[in-house]
């Protein structure tokens, strides 16, 4: 015999149970507000007296763009991969007092009542769905519905009406709150060579169903700088990084450019969805110093030459760009990435400093935020996901950054690129300048990291 989910709305606030069971459905006299607790609530999902499992959640589907195709190839090879909202059709019934007169009054009142707390979602908080079919409750927002009476099922004598609900809700369910990742970790403005990882921080063991798919919705709070200040800042989802200390002498009049050091990444086949991303740290640069990076395949075939940077006057950080191989390429065979830093002279003058380090970050997500629009440094909130409006996870797009001070908002962020989520295996990437110089030893005391678990159905005890 199979098991009766409990599955209520909330709105306003408010618990509307919708799984009363035909054996305990309490009707309604028009008073009172039975709807809140399960045993007595004049409502039931189904369109006939039968329990069970009246209603389950379905997966949404997936959204999936191709590329490439006939005529000019076979197949299509995937690009970019997302879940529509949910439209589904479910059978009520509403129960009010049996003989009284004014027995339809108040079946029609359950009707128009229901209409009501589903329709919340243009101008105020949407309806949640919330449904227990084991050990935890999965959560989901109604962004619409319509609920016409059935006119095969009016027993209006006996107060008993049946209608058919039409909801759109979100494609994926969510727990009642986030799952904190990084809990007020500290992250040091440079990386390391060794297990300790001062700039790239693990996230753990992740729950929910699209961890290895398209990765969690995340918030992320960056507080407590060590160095008072606006900044600059970059924060990835990252798979794996490649650091290496170089510690190496740039000394050139050349205006054609020379090659300063090189380093390798072993990029394996089986990642065709991520990216590389290339960066190098530069301390004590002369005016005229230009570099930039070349990527090479097992050091032959140039496959990416950035931009030439002006390397300024400070010690600084540099985002070189990013190289995506082509599928095919990456489906056929692991290869090496060559990283070659160049520097170069504006006008032929010796040039010098010292390139510190190279990063090679293999990732999912990249995020630029700058914050030298204002005066003082405030906290840094990234928000791809909240549950801090509510008793469950929602809002978790649109994508924001804004700066907060005790709790209150004081400016939204710029930002660049993709937010920050949450893949199965996955790390978290932050380095940041301040004033354009780039300091190894300031720190954020206080990283937190949170995901959004999602279920593509109703979940279980994860």
């Amino acid at each position: 015999m199979s098991t009766k989910n409990t599955i209520y709305l909330i709105s306003g606030g408010v618990n509307y149970y919708l799984s009363g069971g035909a054996a305990t459905q309490t009707p309604y006299n028009g008073s009172g507000t039975p709807w809140t607790v399960e045993s007595t609530t004049p409502y039931e999902l189904s369109l006939n007296d039968m329990t069970g499992a009246i209603y389950v959640p379905q997966p949404a589907p997936v959204e999936m763009i191709y590329g490439g195709g006939p005529p000019l190839m076979d197949d299509r090879i995937p690009v970019i991969q997302s879940y529509d909202q949910i439209v589904e059709r479910v059978g009520i019934q509403l129960k009010a007092t049996a003989g009284a007169t004014t027995a339809k009054d108040n079946a029609i009142f359950l009707l128009r009542q229901l209409r009501q707390i589903l329709n919340t979602a243009l101008f105020s908080r949407p309806c949640v769905l919330v449904i227990q079919g084991g050990a935890n409750a999965t959560y989901y927002e109604i962004k619409a519905a319509d609920v016409p009476e059935n006119a095969l099922y009016l027993v209006e004598p006996d107060g008993e009406w049946r209608a058919v609900i039409t909801w759109t809700r979100t494609p994926h369910g969510t727990k009642a709150s986030l799952d904190t990742c990084l809990n007020a970790v500290t992250f040091t403005n440079i990386g390391d060579t060794g297990s300790n990882d001062k700039n790239f921080q693990s996230l753990g063991t992740l729950t929910g169903d699209l961890a290895s798919n398209i990765g969690h919705p995340m918030r992320v709070t960056l507080a407590t700088p060590s160095t008072s200040g606006v900044f600059v800042g970059y924060i990835a989802s990252a798979k794996a990084r490649l650091y290496d200390a170089v510690a190496t002498a740039i000394s050139t009049s050349s205006t054609t450019g020379v090659n300063v050091t090189a380093t390798t990444f072993p990029f394996p086949s089986d990642d065709e969805g991520t990216a590389l991303r290339f960066i190098g740290r530069f301390a004590t640069p002369s005016a005229n110093l230009e570099v930039r990076a070349v990527a090479s395949i097992n050091n032959a075939q140039t496959v990416y030459p950035s931009p030439w940077f002006l390397a300024g006057t400070f010690s600084t950080y540099i985002d070189f760009g990013y190289l995506k191989l082509p599928r095919s390429l990456r489906r056929a065979k692991a290869v090496n990435i060559t990283c070659t830093i160049q520097a170069r002279s504006t006008n032929g003058a010796a040039t010098s400093g010292t390139l510190s380090y190279i990063e090679i970050l293999q990732y999912y997500t990249w995020l630029r935020v700058d914050t030298t629009f204002i005066s003082t440094a405030y906290q840094l909130e990234l928000v791809g996901a909240d549950s801090s409006v509510g008793s469950y996870v929602r809002e978790i797009t649109p994508e924001i950054a804004w700066l907060s001070s005790a709790g209150t908002v004081t400016n939204l962020v710029p930002t660049r690129g993709s937010f920050p989520r949450a893949f199965a295996g996955s790390f978290l990437y932050l380095a940041w300048t301040w004033a354009g110089s780039h300091s190894t030893t300031a720190t954020f005391d206080d990283v937190t990291a949170q995901q959004a678990a999602l279920y593509q159905t109703v979940r279980g005890a994860l």
